[in-house]
C-alpha cells in the first residue's frame, strides 16, 4: 500500500498546484481533478475485460504505450511543447 499510496498522494496533492500554475481558476480545479478520477473509474472495467481476454502483460504494455503517445501528442497543444 505504501508504494501505491505515494504516487496517489502526490497526484492529489500536486494536482491542484499544477492547475493553479497553468492558469485555471479556483472553480476549475475541482473539475480538473474529478475529470481525472472519473476517467480512471470509467476505464477500469474495459481494461479489466481486456486484461482477462488478452492477458495483463499485453494490456499494461499497450496502456503505457498509448498513454505515452497521447502525452506526446498533447504537448503539441501547449505553449511550451518539449522545451
Amino acid at each position: 500500500m505504501f508504494i501505491t499510496g505515494m504516487p496517489i498522494g502526490t497526484f492529489f496533492g500536486m494536482g491542484a498546484v499544477y492547475t493553479t500554475n497553468i492558469g485555471l481558476s479556483v472553480k476549475d480545479i475541482p473539475l480538473f481533478m474529478s475529470t481525472l478520477i472519473l476517467g480512471g473509474f470509467l476505464f477500469q472495467y474495459p481494461l479489466g475485460w481486456l486484461s482477462d481476454y488478452f492477458g495483463p502483460r499485453k494490456v499494461i504494455l499497450f496502456s503505457c504505450i498509448g498513454g505515452a503517445v497521447i502525452s506526446f501528442a498533447a504537448m503539441n497543444f501547449t505553449e511550451e511543447g518539449l522545451s
